[in-house]
């Protein structure tokens, strides 16, 4: 269930059309960035780092000049052997901050969890036994929506649960949509999900099922769209990458390509327009340039790290 939220890549150009523009803003990295072991989650301008190995996760605010150390805590359940942390989230106002991981014993037993925590308050943790949460996200009326799987003792996919679930800002269970059963796919349909919440919408990508589901915060479904493949030559390995929803409510994907040498790692910037039942790829073009760090969106801007500086940049 481990998922990284950024990816080492290298800028290329893709096409005509948009562009990416040069950084509007720019500052340090956080000093954690240095450490090895470290996933990194960015979330409505909070950059949070979290680490397996001692289950330590540091929230940085990014939205002065510099980096600004929010809170540091730990998260081990009791008997934990090992850690992984999956995902995180900042609510919209920066008071709640969500992380999703599971926990495994030197017995054998595990246990998957929700963990809670403020600024200054302490962790609350939520245990979720057989069903993993993939993706968290706040929405702006505070409750906190994530995609899940369940699965039985053996790690073995139910047959029926709903992959969509719906949390108020304490942890409570809310409610939860989108049956298994309405995705033609033999297995879950999500290995490395997204998952985006604006203002009025809930953008959830389905990456095995390659399907993009929109949703109001009430759980209707405004609407499903069939997503394209990621496209590479045929010497390098196409990757889906992640999708998500800028302010505005446009839909980008970003993705990448990798191959046998380190020059066939490349990444991909795309509006993905709808267009009847499906969605089409319209590329943005990325000027050249040395290693980066992709992180997401936040608003309209794409946020990256390069050369120990996180970046701000608008496509236009």
């Amino acid at each position: 269930m481990r998922a990284s939220f950024f990816l080492l890549l290298a800028f290329s150009a893709v096409g005509a059309g948009q562009s990416l523009l040069p950084a509007g803003r720019s500052m340090p990295v956080p000093p954690d960035a240095a450490f090895q072991n470290l996933q990194v989650f960015w979330s409505r301008g909070y950059a949070i780092y979290a680490s397996d190995d001692t289950g330590s996760v540091t929230v940085y605010d990014t939205s002065g000049n510099q980096p600004s150390m929010v809170n540091q805590i730990r998260i081990w359940p009791d008997q934990t052997s090992q850690l992984n942390l999956v995902h995180a989230a900042a609510s919209a106002d920066g008071s709640i901050f969500a992380v999703s991981g599971a926990a495994f014993a030197s017995a054998g037993t595990s246990t998957s969890f929700l963990a809670l925590f403020g600024r200054s308050g302490p962790v609350k943790l939520i245990q979720l036994p057989n069903t993993g949460l993939f993706r968290v996200a706040f929405a702006d009326d505070g409750t906190l929506w994530a995609i899940a799987r369940e699965v039985d003792s053996t790690w073995t996919d139910l047959p029926e649960y709903n992959t969509l679930r719906h949390y108020d800002s304490t942890g409570k269970l809310l409610g939860s949509v989108l049956p298994v059963s309405t995705f033609s796919t033999k297995r879950a349909p999500m290995y490395t999900p997204s998952l985006s919440v604006t203002a009025d919408t809930v953008g959830v990508y389905f990456d095995r099922a390659k399907t993009w589901v929109e949703l109001g915060y009430d759980g209707a479904v405004k609407g499903r769209w069939t997503v394209p493949d990621t496209l590479a030559p045929a010497s390098r390995r196409p990757h889906p990458g992640w999708i998500y929803l800028t302010a505005s409510d446009q839909i980008v994907r970003l993705s990448w390509t990798s191959g046998k040498q380190q020059s066939d790692f490349a990444s991909t910037v795309e509006y993905l327009t709808k267009t009847g039942s499906s969605l089409t790829s319209a590329p943005v073009y990325v000027p050249p340039s040395a290693y980066a760090f992709y992180y997401g969106i936040q608003g309209d801007q794409l946020i990256w790290q390069k050369a120990g500086l996180l970046n701000w940049g608008t496509i236009k």
